[in-house]
């Protein structure tokens, strides 16, 4: 069975935001449709994650995914350089001190207080969509 993740990126900060990274798992494609992020995966067990960065230096990921055929999310906040998408995307398959949280949906705090959330706002079904903010 496919499934699909579309993500409406909200930016209420008052700086600029860009996506400087994307990764997807094999069998799985980002699109761009008009500012919103699309993710189309072959099979549940599969996921991508975004690397964000803000006008004030401030780096974060989202990842979205499904498995065992339920939606999950995760947030890394406050990256230096070395923690990219490439990098941590891995680490949610793997087991160790390192593995994110993975949440139905998610907000965290950034060291400088920002917020960034992702919340699915048609969270059944295999076409999702959610909105990532940054506030």
């Amino acid at each position: 069975m496919s499934w699909s993740i579309t993500l409406k990126i909200i930016n209420d900060s008052g700086d600029t935001l860009k996506i400087v990274e994307k990764t997807c798992q094999i069998g799985s494609t980002w699109t761009d449709n008009n500012g919103d992020q699309y993710l189309a995966m072959t099979s549940s067990g599969t996921s991508g994650v975004l690397r964000f960065e803000a006008g004030n230096g401030e780096r974060f990921i989202v990842a979205a995914g499904v498995h065992s055929y339920k939606r999950w999310s995760s947030i890394l906040v406050d990256l230096d350089d070395n923690r990219t998408a490439m990098k941590v995307h891995p680490t949610y398959y793997e087991g160790g001190p390192d593995k994110p949280d993975q949440h139905e949906q998610i907000t965290k705090v950034t060291a400088k207080g920002r917020t960034v959330g992702i919340y699915y706002y048609i969270p059944d079904g295999t076409n999702l969509r959610a909105v990532i903010t940054y506030a």
